[in-house]
């Protein structure tokens, strides 16, 4: 309540300053504001304190040529004299007394939504304000997620555009063979063709998705499933590179070695110049590690110190994680984000669990629609903390 009343109390006080010692005070100190956006060049809208006929007068002072009348609310759309910036005319007319205000034309964009046919039916970006985010950006092919899963089918319709591959081993050796498959470690990594990233639970090289349920690429359908391809569904990036990073078996089993090695795995190739900014974590609790497991958090807290935001599922079992903590969500590290799931209504799965203190936050978890492993790529719905985690992953990545 008391943060309310501050707030309040600050908007309240705010309000008087603006509107007591005058909007043109403000707008003529803030300038420089107004020119960070986009804006139609050699154009301003202006209000006059006068009538029509002082208001062209003005202009002729300037030099400028109006081009609409708004006379319902006394704005007028000026072009600028030839050669004067929108920076010069702003100050040249917030210097004339008959100005009462004046802005750029400033540029509106329509919210961008993807041409992929299934995007009306994923609820969960319109709830994160996905939409609006792209506006500003779609996400860029510089920017990886490890996803630490059960595998990913990285040869499906929607997907393969979006992995990455490993640029020590693609391409043509001193040979003339092709790196992904010569069986030589090119890039003296430890590991041998890892073309998309590595299988940790089997100990090889290839993370390909062999489970029955699809975990692993259903959570990177979500994370980046190619946008405005015409096929499918979209991820929050439409754009992004997905490390798979398999550490759990066809069952959904893995063990500390394996996710510490996934770990390691990311945090080395991000030391080796490839930009891992998040991992995805969609696992936890048992059997993987029913109890404080100090390797494991060792191995995500030198990921962090590596500059990687670890994202990590609350749990399905309706837990108070602060009183039964559920590992790795409830480690203290500040790398972690601990991801509960909510419902089409914003309301807590009623299968998540939670934690005033070790839950950091909610994402759509019920009914989410993303890529599914088949022969030649599906889509399916999936529910749990597994599929909200992602909706947060990715938003690590477009930031």
């Amino acid at each position: 309540m008391k943060s309310i009343f501050r707030y309040a109390l600050f908007v309240a006080v705010f309000a008087l300053l603006f509107y007591g010692n005058g909007h043109t005070q403000l707008q003529k100190a803030d300038v420089n504001a107004m020119l960070r956006g986009e804006y139609v060049q050699g154009e301003l809208l202006v209000k006059y304190k006068g009538d029509a006929a002082k208001s062209r007068t003005t202009i002729e002072q300037i030099g400028g040529e109006t081009l609409r009348d708004f006379p319902d609310i006394g704005w007028h759309q000026v072009r600028l004299p030839a050669g004067m910036t929108v920076a010069e005319g702003l100050q040249r007319y917030q210097a004339l007394t008959g100005v009462q205000q004046v802005q750029p034309n400033f540029i509106y964009h329509t919210l961008a939504t993807p041409n992929d046919p299934q995007f009306g039916s994923l609820y969960g970006l319109t709830k994160i304000q996905a939409p609006a985010a792209w506006d500003t950006t779609t996400g860029s092919a510089n920017v990886v997620v490890a996803d630490i899963d059960l595998g990913v089918d990285y040869n499906h319709e929607d997907l393969n555009a979006n992995m990455w591959r490993n640029p020590g081993e693609t391409g043509l050796d001193a040979n003339g063979n092709d790196k992904a498959t010569n069986g030589i470690d090119d890039d003296g990594d430890g590991y041998v063709d890892d073309v998309y990233g590595v299988d940790t639970i089997n100990h090889d090289s290839d993370p390909l998705d062999d489970s029955s349920f699809s975990h692993g690429t259903h959570t990177s359908g979500t994370i980046g499933a190619v946008g405005n391809n015409g096929k499918g569904v979209v991820g929050v990036n439409w754009t992004v590179r997905i490390m798979a990073i398999k550490s759990h078996d066809a069952a959904g089993n893995g063990s500390s070695a394996s996710v510490v090695e996934a770990f390691h795995y990311a945090a080395m190739m991000r030391r080796r110049g490839i930009n891992v900014r998040a991992t995805n974590n969609s696992w936890g609790g048992a059997p993987e590690a029913p109890a404080f497991d100090q390797a494991l958090k060792d191995a995500i807290d030198d990921a962090g110190n590596a500059g990687i935001v670890n994202v990590c599922a609350a749990g399905n079992s309706n837990n108070d994680n602060d009183a039964n903590p559920f590992y790795p969500a409830s480690y203290d590290s500040p790398s972690i984000i601990s991801v509960a799931a909510s419902d089409q209504n914003d309301n807590k799965a009623g299968f998540s669990s939670y934690g005033a203190n070790s839950v950091d936050l909610a994402a759509p978890g019920v009914g989410i629609l993303s890529t599914i492993r088949t022969v030649n790529g599906s889509y399916g719905f999936l529910s749990g903390t597994s599929m909200a985690t992602p909706h947060v992953a990715c938003a690590v990545a477009l930031v």
